[in-house]
């Protein structure tokens, strides 16, 4: 008389995984003691994703096999089962010497519960950050999305950077418990080194992992981790220098015309193509006399390493007698181009 369990719990497996457990078949013992064939038993037809190896022969009575080793294979996700239909004969070899009668099949379901595998979507790829200055501080949040299934039997996400090389940067954030189905655009950011002007790349490596739910007992599961290429135009400030030393004009006649160009230039340096134009206007006055000292002309788009000694001129009204012991103050600005184009980040006061 068989034994043979009609259910077995292989537990719990990740999408597209395997399961098998052999099981324990007996030959139980029937009164009286001595008169009874032994079991026979082989695999038959299979449903489900169910499968079956293995075989008993001429198990003796009161004895018992793990010979048979039942699974599933190709689990998806959730509630999965199948069933191997066992068949029994009683054989009666080295008993009752009678010929092997067969006792029918039994059939077996296979049960497994199959788990989603997180799945990891990071944008955006490439990150082209917008331009910047030296010292800047622009980032790219990155959105890190789960795109396994939403529901019970998917794994929830999580994410952290790794090495970064070149000049990308990064925030230093992580995130976890991403569920199926949701995302995350606001703890995980990169950024460039913008301690020098120029074209900065690099990448940032974003590890990933997918990490149980329900208490499952499959742990977490490193997932490939993402290298995303991190780029942008950082740019130095104008930085200008008036060449011209202090103005004497002397003592002049009332009437005169009194006048005199400034040589100014934009000294600031950095990688070619990188550093701003400068532009130069004329501020206010002071001093004695300051409401007779008057500006004319201006700056405009004075690319890095060069001089203008002939946009600005400095004027004395000699309409009338008068001391003259004042200042006009020279504006120095970043254009926010370079070579009279413009990178969008407009005109910076330096």
């Amino acid at each position: 008389q068989a034994n043979v369990p009609t259910n077995i719990n292989l537990g719990n497996v990740h999408v597209g995984g395997t399961l098998s457990q052999a099981i324990t078949i007996g030959n139980t013992n029937i009164a009286p003691a001595g008169f009874q064939e032994g079991l026979d038993v082989a695999v038959g037809g299979t449903s489900g994703g169910a499968t079956g190896s293995g075989s008993i022969t001429n198990l003796a009575a009161g004895g018992t096999s793990n010979a048979i080793t039942l699974g599933l294979t190709g689990i998806g996700a959730g509630n999965q089962s199948g069933q191997v239909h066992l068949n029994l004969a009683s054989n009666g070899t080295g008993t009752s010497g009678l010929t092997t009668l067969n006792l029918g099949s039994q059939a077996v379901t296979v049960n497994a519960v199959g788990y989603n595998l997180a799945q990891a979507g990071v944008t955006p790829a490439p990150v082209t950050l917008a331009n910047q200055r030296v010292g800047g501080t622009a980032t790219q949040a990155l959105t890190i999305a789960n795109l396994a299934p939403n529901g019970a039997f998917s794994e929830t996400l999580s994410a952290s950077f790794g090495a970064d090389n070149g000049n990308a940067t990064n925030n230093g954030g992580s995130v976890s418990g991403i569920a199926g189905g949701a995302s995350n655009n606001s703890s995980l950011a990169v950024g460039v080194n913008t301690s020098a002007a120029g074209a900065r790349t690099g990448a940032v490596t974003v590890n990933l992992a997918s990490n149980e739910v329900n208490g499952s007992g499959l742990g977490t599961t490193a997932l490939a981790p993402q290298s995303i290429t991190v780029s942008g135009n950082v740019y130095q400030v104008a930085a200008g220098q008036l060449n011209t030393a202090s103005l004497n004009f002397g003592t002049v006649q009332v009437g005169q015309s009194v006048s005199q160009l400034l040589s100014i230039s934009n000294i600031a340096t950095g990688a070619a193509g990188f550093v701003e134009d400068l532009n130069a206007r004329f501020g206010a006055t002071s001093g004695t006399g300051g409401n007779l000292i008057s500006g004319t002309g201006q700056i405009v788009n004075l690319a890095a390493g060069g001089t203008n000694a002939s946009g600005m001129t400095v004027n004395v009204n000699t309409g009338s007698a008068a001391t003259v012991n004042g200042a006009i103050a020279i504006n120095f600005f970043s254009a926010g181009g370079v070579n009279g184009v413009s990178n969008g980040l407009g005109e910076l006061g330096v």
